[in-house]
């Protein structure tokens, strides 16, 4: 498909569009000069939480990305990775975390989109913003996910008009998601 962006791994688009959502609204200080955007992905050490597997073994951790994309409709998902929405998709890297750094960023909103290579791949992450502007992270949830919510299923707690799930808070810019994938 032509308007479709590469850069969702080997999971095409069914299941690009089941990854975790996260929309923000970027309205820098117009007094800066040089605004930057740091975006960072933690996903789960499995090498501590399986004593068997070697420190040295980087394969226990998955291929991950974090991907940021213009937001047309403010608070919804978005179905399919289109080029004309895409700001920045890099590539995927093996690797427990990883750091995205987004230079002069035009105000407006987006969504981060962390996702694994291959489909299936789920662990636990944590995903934030650093800058020097306040940005609140939105959970855009899908219906599955609203529905358990609603029925309060699951580990899903409501603070701060934020998602936390599992109940691990890490602060404003900071959201812990169960599964990446």
């Amino acid at each position: 498909i032509e308007e479709t962006s590469g850069g969702s791994g080997a999971q095409g688009i069914e299941n690009w569009a089941r990854n975790p959502q996260y929309q923000f609204r970027w309205e820098p200080d117009s007094d800066s000069s040089h605004e930057v955007l740091k975006v960072f992905l933690y996903q789960e050490d499995k090498v501590w939480k399986d004593k068997k597997i070697s420190t040295e073994e980087h394969r226990s951790f998955y291929p991950i990305s974090i991907q940021v994309w213009k937001q047309e409709n403010n608070g919804e998902r978005i179905a399919a990775p289109l080029k004309r929405l895409m700001v920045k998709t890099p590539p995927y890297e093996r690797a427990r975390h990883i750091t995205l750094t987004i230079d002069e960023l035009p105000p407006g909103t987006y969504v981060l989109v962390p996702t694994t290579f291959q489909t299936g791949q789920l662990c636990s992450f944590v995903i934030g913003i650093c800058c020097s502007e306040r940005v609140e992270l939105e959970h855009l949830t899908t219906e599955l996910e609203q529905k358990r919510i609603e029925r309060g299923e699951g580990s899903y707690r409501k603070r701060r008009n934020t998602i936390d799930v599992d109940g691990a808070f890490f602060g404003d810019n900071v959201a812990h998601v169960a599964h990446l994938g």
